[in-house]
């Protein structure tokens, strides 16, 4: 990657290019057979080998000959039938060239040289069938020379001097290897001379047999060369020492210059001499790719043996006399244009004659030989069908483009035909997918031409213009080579190039975007990417990932541990200096937002390059960590090449990431580069690409990387545009859309001319499958989980005034924008739900949090509480999942309480002498005095009340009152912790029966225990304890007016009750009665009678329907009397409502003549008189037309006030709105939760009437409760005709809980059934209780890996047996509220009153710091008990981490070595490690890791359990010292480093940095100088040496001498000590003593050391810079005894 801030742009024009496939020249319904010609010359194709074809009895007129898309001419030794034997086709034949990679270049004008391909010198000619005609031909045409003809004097002959030495690559941006070209065919680019440099003079001579006589017209001359240096230069070319081009050529441009004034003369007609000069004073290149030069030349061929040349058009002929034509038979000359051949007149060797006929145009000439050395004959056809991609059958929108070596793998497997079928599928994205192979697409786009890239593009072209349906991904499944590199390996490695360049690419360096794109322009038209693999087994290993990635995206779970990591993304930075890591980090953080808060919604993880070795080893344990857990795409900027990254990412086989593979995006040089050519590649991937992209079951789905240099600039533009890509407007788009929306996206900014930003997007390629998606969703997912929602503290007291909830919730899908709801609820330890929170939020990205501080309610808030915290809790928003949008927490708030247990609330108790059993809500509460009550009545104010005290910690307390208890008596006990002085007990109570007898059951029969009942519509009495229903209040409308003035409209005249209209308008002017029952408020039906009247003689009201409900009397004396009648024949409590209806007339007297009715019926006989008794005081006030409406209650005018409301005048309309009481006639009991039971029995229940005339309609359902509160109807509709109800049939299993109802209804006197009891027999369920006052054991501060011994009893306090052995649960919350379960074996079968007394050991190695251990007994409801809230206890803990780092020992043979000592080749290595935490043992290979590096620069990786390397635990944790023996065998003799990296269990590193030591290796057995020291010396001397090899000599010894010869001293090994490979100093001293302990004199004394290793002598060591050769002679040194 390189550094540049600027970016230069340079312009160019393009040409399109003309819009042609290549294919054009194909009949699909014919055969072809294809043969290659490698160089140019005469071609037979014999009648053998078209027999060998099945082509033997074919007619010769129908042969078709085609190259590069246009048809060859031929000559047929018979122009009809079949060929003879010995027949054949004959047709001159030529090499390849490069003149259709001229459509390959943004601008023809680009291309300076095209006699020769980029690709190949071998063309394929395709033979085909035509029995139609027309087919071209070379007919053999008469030679006839007319008499007096003159021969041409000349021609005009275009001779090419072609420079192929060198492909030049283009403009280069950079230097070095920092040389940036763009891949596009462009500037030059393609084959040219080698460097000519500054004052050079490429000279060359050639004979081109000039004619420069009378006639000769002026030369044509033409140069294409080209810069390759940014140097401002001149570039000469002379011929025969005349200048014909001495012009500027700036920089690395390129030019054809071309002059047409040189005369014929410039030519001597002989040998010429051309001069090409570089000019330029300064370091330059320049290169130089063709010289033509067109001329007048003598028709002599220069001793030719085939010739090419042309002759114009002409309308007389042309006569040719040839010299120099080098020839053996008759010669030949084809004239291609026309289809002619003609036999030469070679009468005379030397002058060849023919007469060419007139010809309408140029005439394309080739004189050939016919020798039979010179006629190459045509062998091998191959049979070439070719597949009409235009058939609908084979149309696809998902092309798979690859190569024959890839079809089939392993065990007969066929991956391409695999892969293909699973990306039709609907997992795979059910496109249409389909095989083409890359020979085919040679062959019909490309001419035949092997590795030319038009084989692709055209076809994607071809394909994007010709499909149905427009191609979605082109997805290459074979490895390419570029251009240049297979181009030159073509003759050197062609089988391992035919092995790895599969299907090519575009350019140098490599593009696959090229491929899709058209014309002059880089834009990629189709999405493209690239599986670089040589075999079928590798694609059979990339599907295999890709049906796992896939799979998990398109099978998402909304669980977070599978979901979240999804969203993991890693940003990485390196390079080899901190200014720049600085800088591309400050780049990437950029970035990071795009990603992060986009509907992305990433989680980014930095890694940043430290150049502290400790550091970047923790870093790279961290990145470990993080791919092993899953990545989703992973963004590097930084150096780079294409084996190697500036960050230190591991080997893919060294992360565990199965199924978990991440998009990897490399912004760095080379990294890209899959188009390298590496005999390696055959048998592995040898590039990191390719090594990720390929590792099984490991590594990446894909690479995104460039595949030459990286620009700072360039790719931090192009990567900020891809980000916003994916973040934002193609968002879930495949990743081969996202590049190429990408590439429009950077030149719609900054366009095409740009060479920088243009090669970032040519070259940045996808090695993967383009219609892979990253890990992006179609709608939200928000998640929330036990561990994210962390209540604290842990355990809550009443003490407390409030706790916090702390819930952060996650976005497992798309961040869309859109506010989301949070809601907060809580359930209370009464089963009542309240909503505590309700927030809005901005849309989740990835992770969020709120904090909430709830308040305690000392009194209603203890016992078990749940939090719910629910995202979106009203489905506003569409999500993947709606079931992982909530989490609820048990809490369980403390007071230090005792709870009754058994015998269990409402029970049938059958047995004497039982014990009282009662819990602790905290089973670890202090001691304290617990005090008992019994009674038989919840005041416990009878003389029969027992009061018991006891003293105990929190668990299990239990009563043994002296009682006997009374048959179907009623008993009510509670329990309390003693109160402090002046207070009051805090009572628990519970309640149960005594019934003598053998079934058992639950009861509710006495007051108190029937009040803890809910009751709807109805109430039990305090006084007189029975139940009555309840009264409620109705609501009545009634409005009214005077007709016709007031109110004209039936809707205006209407009564009302309870919202419904039950009367409307009137039949006459009359006063009208509606009446309503006194207690259900149902309104009175007029019925006519048979005397033509309405009931109490009231009028015929029933001119309508709505009219029914009135009782109307007419308005005249005789109508008043009827309706005072009619009223007081009402019953007591009736409603009555009275509205009298005028019309407009006027009429000022009403109350006054209703009045004067007292005359006639006499005082108190009135309606008048009744209806002031009952309230209308103020009657008198009706003196006109006026609206009245009056309602009262039939003389109960104290108990309910009568409501009045008149109007103001005959225009009034007027609305009395009111209520009053009624009765219900119906209600309903239910009773509390009975249960659990493990049988249901019998329903059982006995009550009565108040009434003698039952009146009442008593039904009874039964509820059925599940496990989760899920409430159903199991029985229905009892009846009163019996008593006792067999209700086995209902399931326990199903419905252990059930629920009584009772529905009463009484219509006629509204007084409710009066249940007397109600009974349920059962099996019941077995109750057990957590019991630390019986036995606990727990340590709440430990050291890191002790474990915590946990001990506690259970104890059943039933009479009843657990049916099946017990669950524990036992989890801890460590420090980060993660919940780790502990592995608990199930317990005993626990029968009645027995103990589990349970210990379990846990292991603290993972809890450092905070922790909080729940423990519970028969979790999940694995068996019904009665009560759960005594089976659990938390307690806290703590464990001290271990911060102390190890201690690592090494020693080699024994001996601690220093940097750069000698060693044995043979090595016996211990590594030891030690650590003070005598719980954490060192009993894990994973804590040590050995590396060797060795001289050539590779380090290996050295694994355990082999003879090599032993890995030795410790047993205790005295001694907890792990040793490692590490015996290599280095048989290469250099300089190695020994690295090891250790750490302890709690991941302390051993020191600050990695342990490394350097040390020699030498394998053949030499000794040094062996000096002694001190010397000279007084009272003694050690021996100093060294030893190489790996074997200790078995025999050595040092024998000391008088100067005169005689042995005086001989050492032997066993004296010297031990030795050593490497540096000795010898543990023996010599103390100038002789062989007999004498001391000898002083002076100087000789010495030698003899060896002798298997029989032979070690042969002498010097080491470099050792100059001790000077003190010794012929092996003999010298030492001074000075005493």
């Amino acid at each position: 990657m390189k550094r540049l801030i600027l970016i230069f742009f340079t312009f160019c024009s393009f040409i399109v290019h003309a819009q042609q496939y290549n294919n054009e020249w194909i009949d699909y319904s014919k055969t072809y057979y294809k043969f290659k010609v490698g160089s140019t010359g005469l071609y037979r194709i014999p009648q053998s080998s078209l027999a060998g074809i099945g082509l033997s009895n074919t007619d010769a007129s129908y042969f078709q000959l085609w190259r590069n898309g246009a048809e060859i001419p031929v000559y047929t030794s018979s122009q009809t039938g079949a060929l003879a034997s010995g027949g054949y086709i004959e047709f001159w034949g030529e090499k390849n060239d490069g003149i259709p990679d001229n459509q390959l270049y943004r601008n023809t004008n680009d291309q300076l040289n095209n006699t020769a391909s980029l690709f190949t010198d071998t063309a394929a000619y395709f033979l085909t069938v035509n029995p139609a005609g027309g087919n071209k031909r070379l007919l053999l045409t008469p030679n006839i020379i007319p008499t007096g003809a003159m021969p041409e004097p000349f021609f005009i002959y275009t001779k090419l001097t072609p420079f192929n030495e060198t492909l030049h690559l283009g403009r280069p941006e950079g230097t070095g290897t920092g040389t940036l070209y763009t891949a596009s065919y462009e500037q030059g680019k393609g084959w040219t001379s080698n460097d000519i440099t500054n004052g050079q003079t490429r000279a060359y001579t050639e004979n081109l047999y000039a004619y420069n006589g009378s006639g000769a017209p002026n030369l044509t001359i033409k140069m294409n060369a080209v810069g390759n240096a940014n140097v401002v230069r001149n570039i000469g070319f002379s011929i025969n020492g005349n200048s014909v081009f001495n012009s500027q050529l700036l920089q690395y441009n390129y030019a054809s210059f071309q002059s047409t004034t040189m005369p014929a003369s410039t030519f001597n007609g002989n040998v010429e001499n051309f001069a090409i000069t570089n000019t330029a004073t300064t370091s330059d290149r320049i290169r130089v790719a063709l010289i033509e030069i067109t001329y007048p030349r003598f028709f002599n061929f220069g001793g030719a043996n085939n010739f090419r040349f042309k002759i114009a058009a002409n309308t007389t002929g042309k006569y040719l006399e040839i010299t120099g034509f080098n020839f053996s038979g008759t010669p030949v000359l084809y004239d291609l244009s026309n289809g002619r051949y003609y036999d030469v007149d070679a009468s005379n060797a030397s002058l060849l004659k023919v007469f060419l006929q007139p010809s309408a145009v140029d005439q394309d000439l080739v004189l050939v030989s016919r020798d039979a050395a010179t006629i190459k004959n045509i062998s091998q056809l191959e049979t070439r069908n070719f597949v009409n991609y235009l058939l609908p059958a084979n149309q696809g929108d998902y092309l798979m483009v690859t190569h024959n070596n890839i079809l089939n793998g392993s065990n007969g497997s066929q991956p391409v035909e695999e892969y293909r079928a699973y990306r039709s599928s609907v997992a795979g994205g059910g496109y249409n997918a389909k095989v083409y192979m890359i020979d085919q697409l040679i062959d019909q786009f490309a001419f035949g031409i092997k590795n030319n890239p038009l084989s692709v593009r055209n076809f994607s072209r071809w394909a994007r213009n010709k499909f149905s349906l427009a191609p979605k991904h082109i997805f290459i499944a074979a490895k390419g080579v570029t251009y240049n590199i297979a181009r030159l390996n073509e003759l050197i490695y062609p089988i391992e190039l035919a092995k790895l360049n599969l299907v090519p690419t575009m350019g140098n360096p490599g593009s696959d975007v090229l491929l899709t794109s058209e014309g002059n322009s880089s834009i990629a038209h189709t999405s493209i990417g690239r599986l670089s693999i040589v075999n079928g087994d590798e694609l059979s290993i990339y599907l295999n990932k890709v049906k796992q990635y896939e799979s998990g995206l398109n099978n998402t779970s909304p669980s977070i541990s599978e979901s979240a990591w999804k969203k993991n993304v890693i940003h990485m930075v390196g390079a080899n200096d901190q200014p720049t890591i600085d800088l591309l980090y400050f780049l990437l953080n950029n970035h990071k937002g795009i990603i992060r808060d986009t509907l992305y919604g990433a989680k980014v993880t930095d890694f940043v390059r430290s150049y502290s070795s400790s550091e970047q080893q923790l870093t790279s344990e961290r990145l470990a960590d993080l791919m092993n857990s899953g990545v989703g795409l992973l963004t590097y900027f930084g150096h780079s090449s294409a084996t190697s990254l500036g960050f230190n990412l591991d080997d893919p086989m060294n992360y565990t990431n199965s199924g978990k593979y991440p998009l990897f995006n490399m912004m760095g040089c080379d990294v890209g580069n899959i188009f390298g050519f590496t005999s390696a590649r055959i048998s592995s991937p040898d590039v990191l690409s390719e090594k990720y992209v390929l590792a099984k079951d490991r590594g990446s789905i894909g690479m995104l990387a460039g595949t030459s240099i990286g620009y700072v600039n360039t790719l931090d533009f192009y990567n900020l545009r891809l980000y916003r890509n994916l973040s934002t407007t193609h968002y879930a788009k495949t990743i081969g859309e996202l590049m190429k929306s990408t590439i429009e996206t950077v030149f719609s900014v900054v366009g095409e001319q740009g060479q920088l930003q243009r090669s970032q997007c040519e070259e940045y390629t996808l090695n993967g499958d383009p219609a892979i998606r990253l890990y992006q969703l179609a709608k939200p997912d928000y998640a929330i989980e036990d561990n994210l929602l962390n209540i604290v503290p842990n355990f809550i007291s009443i003490a407390e005034s409030n706790f916090t909830v702390d819930a952060k919730m996650m976005n497992l899908g798309k961040a869309i924008n859109q506010k989301v709801i949070v809601e907060l609820k809580r359930t209370y330890p009464n089963l009542t739900t309240a909503v505590i929170r309700r927030d809005t939020i901005p849309g989740i990205r990835f992770i969020d949090s709120l904090k909430y501080n709830i308040p305690i309610d000392p009194v209603k808030d203890k016992g078990l509480n749940k939090i719910t915290v629910t995202i979106d809790p009203v489905n506003a928003i569409e999500e993947l999942y709606e079931n992982n949008n909530s989490i609820t927490k048990d809490i369980f708030i403390f007071e230090d309480e005792l709870r009754p247990v058994f015998p269990y609330s409402y029970a049938i108790i059958n047995k004497q002498g039982i014990k009282f059993s009662a819990s602790t809500a905290n089973p670890l509460a202090p001691s304290r005095n617990y005090l008992f009550e019994i009674d038989t009545t919840e005041l416990f104010n009878s003389p029969l009340k027992i009061s018991q005290t006891k003293t105990s910690t929190g668990g299990l307390l239990e009563f043994s009152p002296s009682i006997t208890f009374r048959d179907s008596t009623v008993y009510y006990w509670r329990v309390a912790s003693a109160p402090a002085a002046n207070e009051q007990p805090k009572w628990n109570p519970s309640s149960f029966i005594y019934i003598n007898g053998p079934e058992v059951g639950f009861n509710q029969s006495h007051y108190y225990q029937k009040a803890d009942n809910n009751y709807y519509q109805m109430k039990l009495d305090s006084v007189s304890r029975s139940l009555s229903f309840n009264k409620r209040l109705s609501s009545l409308i009634v409005r009214s007016g005077v007709w016709a003035t007031g109110i004209s409209q039936e809707a205006q005249l209407t009564v009302e009750a309870n919202d419904q209209v039950f009367a409307a308008s009137a039949c006459g002017f009359n006063i009208i009665f509606n009446i309503l029952d006194g207690k259900s408020f149902q309104p009175w039906q007029n019925i006519p009678q048979p005397n033509g009247m309405g009931l109490y003689n009231s009028n015929p009201s029933f001119c309508a329907p709505s009219r029914y409900p009135n009782f109307e009397f007419t308005n005249n004396p005789e109508g008043r009397n009827r309706a005072y009648l009619f009223l007081k024949q009402l019953p007591v409590g009736t409603y009555v409502v009275m509205r009298p209806l005028f019309n407009g007339t006027v009429y000022n007297q009403i109350a006054q003549d209703w009045k004067n009715d007292q005359a006639t019926y006499g005082i108190g006989n009135t309606l008048y008189d009744e209806l002031v008794e009952q309230g209308l005081n103020t009657i008198d006030s009706l003196n006109k037309n006026m609206a009245l409406i009056f309602f009262y209650k039939k003389d109960q005018k104290e108990e309910y006030v009568p409501k009045i409301l008149f109007g103001q005048g005959p225009s009034d309309a007027i609305v009395l709105s009111t209520t009053a009481p009624s009765y219900l006639d119906s209600g309903i009991v239910v009773s509390q939760t009975f249960g659990p039971a493990k049988q249901w029995k019998t329903f059982k229940y006995d009550g009565f009437s108040l009434e003698n005339a039952v009146t009442d309609n008593v039904y009874f359902d039964i509820i059925g409760i599940t496990t989760d509160g899920t409430e159903t109807v199991v029985k229905q509709g009892y009846q009163m005709s019996s008593k006792e109800y067999d209700i086995s049939s209902i399931s326990a299993a199903q419905y252990p809980y059930l629920k009584l109802i009772m529905r009463c209804t009484d219509k006629t006197n509204f007084t409710p059934y009066q249940l007397d009891y109600w009974r349920l027999y059962y099996s019941p369920v077995p109750e057990g209780a957590i019991a630390p006052n019986i036995y606990f054991a727990y340590k709440d501060t430990l050291d890191v890996g002790e474990p915590l011994n946990l001990g506690v009893a259970f104890k059943n306090v039933s009479e009843y047996n657990f049916s099946d052995s017990l669950k524990v649960k036992i989890t801890v919350h460590d420090k980060n509220n993660n919940e780790n379960i502990i592995n608990v074996p199930r317990q005993k079968i626990l029968i009645a009153n027995d103990t589990i007394k349970l210990n379990v050991p846990i292991i603290t190695k993972n809890f450092v710091g905070n922790n909080s251990l729940f423990l519970e007994f028969n979790p999940d409801q694995d068996q019904l008990e009665q009560y759960h809230f005594n089976n659990f206890l938390y307690n806290n803990f703590y464990v001290r981490g271990d911060s102390v780092n190890p201690f690592l020992d090494v020693t080699f043979d024994g001996v601690h070595i220093l940097n750069r000592d000698i060693v044995s080749s043979k090595p016996d290595i211990l590594i030891k490690l030690t650590d003070e935490a005598k719980w954490m043992l060192l009993n894990s290979t994973d804590l040590i890791k050995v590396q060797l590096k060795a001289p050539d620069g590779t380090t290996r990786d050295f694994n355990f359990d082999n003879d090599t390397l032993r890995f030795n635990a410790p047993t205790s944790g005295t001694d907890n010292a792990a040793t490692v023996n590490f015996k290599p065998h280095l048989l290469a003799d250099g300089n190695y480093d020994l690295i090891i990296i250790a750490k302890d269990q709690s991941g302390n590193t051993a020191g600050d940095m990695q342990y490394r030591v350097s040390f020699q290796v030498i394998n053949k057995p030499m000794i040094s100088n062996l000096l002694n020291y001190p010397n000279p010396f007084t009272t003694s001397t050690a021996f100093v040496f060294t030893l190489t090899g790996s074997e200790i000599p078995q025999n050595i010894r040092i024998q000391i001498l008088t100067i005169t010869g005689k042995i005086v001293k001989e050492i032997t090994k066993n004296e010297l000590g031990n030795l050593k490979i490497g540096r000795n100093i010898t543990e023996y001293k010599w103390d100038g003593t002789d062989q007999y302990g004498q001391k000898l004199a002083n002076g100087v004394y000789l010495y030698r050391v003899i060896t002798n290793l298997n029989g032979k002598q070690l042969e002498k060591y010097t080491a470099p810079g050792d100059n001790t050769d000077r003190y010794f002679n012929k092996g003999y040194g010298k030492m001074y005894l000075m005493r």
